[in-house]
């Protein structure tokens, strides 16, 4: 038996209880939130205030997604298109793909109705930077989902997307198949961790589920009944990471030493106060770029903040505690970044080495520097990706 082999199964078994048929992380740094946490964390005070929609719309504007630049996946580099929260759509390889979409108004609600849960932080205080309809007439080939929470796992969503896009692949944890095909999915593909799942043939893109420390929930009977983790994506050319919910453990080395390095990854950074509540499921910025180290990220977004109000820290203390963040580990600024809502880049990293500083193109000015006087939805795409191609190139 490998090394690797022997992980594998050091893993599974202490991961799943056959008798309780539940999950549980394995590492010692788990702490699951037991009920007087929960109503101590929730009840006890100091968290941040939103501000007035005034300031949001100042300090945090959020910009329409540029449908006519991530119609078609991009020629070079991995593109990403922050949506909002952990909502992504990462293209390359000639794929594209949503990461646990959500663009509803509220990520909880009561049954049968379109009000949020009372009580609840469940309401966006950022829109999405899109809808499905407007990216109806792009190349979506998949979604992945890291886990059932229902700010990463929404009814509403996945059923509009399984109507605009009847062609789609789910990629799921497992034990999850069960809630997608009640939801209409028609092609689902539930995984556990560490194994792997090549899209199509002609493509030759590969789907990697991968553990993280977190846990599962959507009603008070069906805790832990399903597993959580993160998802590698491995192209012919590039590889993309995205952490999903995770506190901070040892599995992100390992990680990075099968599947790293890669060039680019979606690490949350949001949704971390107070530490003593959050740390074990919730990294903070300064453990998030400890996994961009550890997974060998080339550049990493941060992502899961600035738009549900789940942690105590400020509105937009995320990016902050970033900076400080990579200041202290020393990783480059443009190594670790952050977009606006709705804002397209494309990372070309393949030609560059440790410690460089990965080339980027915004979507945005491509379009804005080949305008014309027709409107945005009847330019000429393949032109427009010819210019990125030769961005991407010089």
């Amino acid at each position: 038996m490998s090394e690797a082999d022997n992980f594998d199964d050091i893993q599974s078994l202490a991961c799943y209880n056959s008798g309780t048929q539940t999950y549980h992380s394995p590492w010692s740094t788990w702490r699951h939130p037991d009920p007087w946490s929960v109503i101590k964390w929730y009840f006890g005070g100091g968290k941040d205030p939103i501000p007035s929609k005034e300031i949001l719309d100042r300090e945090l504007p959020v910009q329409s997604v540029q449908v006519a630049a991530v119609a078609k996946p991009p020629l070079e580099g991995v593109r990403v298109t922050w949506i909002g929260h952990a909502t992504a759509l990462v293209q390359f390889d000639g794929v594209s793909f949503l990461t646990d979409p959500i663009f509803e108004e509220h990520c909880l609600v009561v049954p049968g109705s379109t009000q949020p849960v009372p009580f609840t932080d469940s309401s966006r205080y950022r829109p999405a930077a899109c809808s499905v309809d407007d990216l109806a007439g792009i190349q979506l080939d998949a979604v992945i989902i890291s886990h059932n929470h229902y700010d990463h796992l929404n009814l509403v969503s996945v059923q509009q997307l399984n109507k605009t896009f009847p062609q789609l692949k789910w990629y799921v944890p497992e034990g999850l198949a069960t809630w997608m095909e009640s939801a209409g999915c028609k092609k689902v593909r539930e995984l556990s961790w560490w194994k792997e799942e090549v899209l199509t043939l002609e493509s030759n893109v590969q789907f990697v589920f991968l553990p993280a420390q977190h846990y599962s929930r959507r009603f008070i009977s069906d805790g832990n009944k399903s597993l959580w983790g993160g998802w590698a994506v491995i192209g012919p050319k590039h590889r993309f990471y995205y952490a999903g919910d995770t506190g901070y453990c040892e599995v992100f080395k390992e990680i990075g030493r099968r599947y790293g390095a890669f060039d680019v990854a979606t690490i949350p950074i949001g949704a971390y106060k107070p530490r003593w509540f959050m740390k074990s499921h919730h990294v903070d910025p300064a453990d998030a770029v400890l996994i961009h180290m550890d997974v060998k990220a080339k550049v990493s977004v941060g992502v899961h903040w600035g738009t549900f109000d789940l942690g105590h820290e400020a509105y937009d203390a995320a990016p902050k505690d970033l900076a400080l963040a990579r200041e202290k580990y020393k990783v480059n600024e443009s190594s670790f970044i952050t977009l606006r809502h709705g804002e397209t880049r494309t990372f070309c990293t393949e030609q560059e080495g440790a410690g460089t500083e990965p080339r980027v193109i915004d979507e945005r000015k491509v379009i804005e520097e080949n305008a014309t006087s027709d409107t945005v939805e009847k330019r000429n795409l393949d032109h427009v990706n010819e210019a990125i191609h030769k961005l991407a190139l010089s």
